[in-house]
């Protein structure tokens, strides 16, 4: 299976409007030019139907809890990564207060697209047929994301098309202890510490660390010895504990080893980020689902 990462429209192709009888063609993206004013929304309702028009299997979303507690579609916690006029958290706004900040990545032909809810995402994939991974992003109020999360797709009945996914697996047994029927998903890398640190700074908070914390998480002996030590929660005695059948791995951690290990648990597995034709196509040989941010015609020839 393909799964658009957050829609997987990151490189989408978009004509304006013509401007002064002129039209303007863009020229295609990449992951280091974000070209404002081209973009379809990272998870918006637009970006997931583009997912569907360009025949993805599924898509992947992420799952903050609003300050009214409702399951919001948002990757980043704060929201002025995303949205203009926004500050602090997505916890600190509610849907109404939320939803009246627009993208700061929007094409003029989605300039009224806002924040969707858990729901709204969930009833377009109905619709369209889509499997949807559900990666539970909400760090201070788990417990309750995830019992809005079961609830939702209890609601539209979607318990055997969606995989509610997360890095922590206390958050994959919480699911699985409310909904039996909904599979669930172990995401992890072999990373971990470079993969937060890179969060941190691009969100600029790792200089609000203490600087014997900045210096420890930059050690290499120290990353090495905390990236194997997390490694262990992806363990499959730790997943058939948490009743957890699938995991998703970051690409450079898929080694034929790790993989032949989780295929004699029977567990299915998953890679990210694949943004290149070639290794998409070498990972979908391997048996696996892949999860990208290039779709279509828009997918990298090569790295």
């Amino acid at each position: 299976m393909t799964f658009g990462h957050r829609g997987g429209a990151k490189n989408a192709r978009r004509v304006l409007p013509p401007k002064n009888g002129n039209r303007i063609e863009p020229t295609p993206l990449d992951g280091s030019n974000t070209m404002e004013g081209y973009l379809i929304p990272e998870n918006s309702l637009a970006a997931f139907r583009y997912a569907a028009q360009q025949g993805a299997s599924g898509i992947e979303i992420d799952v903050h809890l609003t300050k009214d507690d409702i399951p919001v579609v948002l990757h980043d916690a704060f929201v002025s990564k995303t949205l203009q006029g926004g500050s602090g958290s997505v916890g600190d706004y509610t849907l109404q207060e939320l939803q009246k900040l627009s993208y700061i990545q929007s094409c003029t032909d989605h300039e009224t697209e806002r924040v969707p809810t858990l729901h709204q995402v969930l009833n377009l994939a109905k619709e369209k047929g889509l499997k949807v991974m559900i990666e539970i992003k909400e760090v201070k109020k788990v417990k309750l994301c995830c019992a809005m999360v079961v609830q939702t797709v209890r609601n539209l009945d979607m318990q055997s098309q969606v995989f509610v996914a997360s890095f922590n697996p206390l958050a994959l047994y919480q699911v699985r202890k409310l909904e039996t029927e909904v599979e669930t998903c172990c995401i992890f890398t072999a990373h971990t510490t470079m993969l937060l640190i890179g969060e941190l700074k691009r969100m600029d908070k790792f200089k609000d660390l203490p600087r014997v914390l900045q210096l420890l998480a930059e050690n290499a002996v120290f990353q090495f010895c905390i990236n194997n030590l997390l490694l262990l929660l992806a363990h499959p005695l730790v997943l058939a504990f948490i009743g957890c059948r699938m995991v998703a791995m970051e690409s450079q951690s898929a080694t034929p080893q790790r993989l032949q290990h989780y295929r004699n648990k029977g567990i299915l597995c998953a890679c990210w980020t694949v943004n290149t034709l070639e290794l998409k196509e070498k990972m979908l040989g391997c048996g696996l689902s892949v999860i990208t941010d290039y779709l279509g015609d828009a997918l990298h020839p090569s790295a």
